[in-house]
């Protein structure tokens, strides 16, 4: 890790208590696309689990950089999987009339 995480060790302890299984997440998209194929899957949508938790994040800057990386992370999750998965974006919503900073941008599929 380049830098230091924002957030607290309690909350990246409930993000890395599980103990993922080859396939079961989009952390490994090769072993993600592979449990697709073996279910006859051809497209799946993934849904932001974990960092719905920063919904009630009380420093809204950090919340809206979270949400902005998660997003570009997904977008490129998009492309990597050859667009078979999808990812669930995350807007902000605490500022209505702020620009939609925290959408990909430069996603292939826009």
């Amino acid at each position: 890790m380049v830098g230091q995480s924002v957030l607290p060790q309690a909350f990246l302890d409930v993000l890395t208590q599980y103990d993922p299984v080859s396939g079961s997440h989009t952390g490994d998209v090769d072993a993600r696309l592979a449990a697709l194929d073996s279910e006859g899957v051809t497209r799946e949508l993934a849904f932001p689990n974990s960092i719905l938790a920063l919904f009630g994040w009380p420093d809204k800057e950090v919340r809206e950089l979270c949400f902005r990386i998660y997003n570009e992370h997904i977008a490129e999750l998009q492309e990597k999987s050859g667009n078979r998965i999808f990812g669930v974006g995350l807007i902000n919503w605490w500022t209505p009339r702020a620009p939609p900073a925290i959408s990909p941008s430069s996603s292939p599929s826009g």
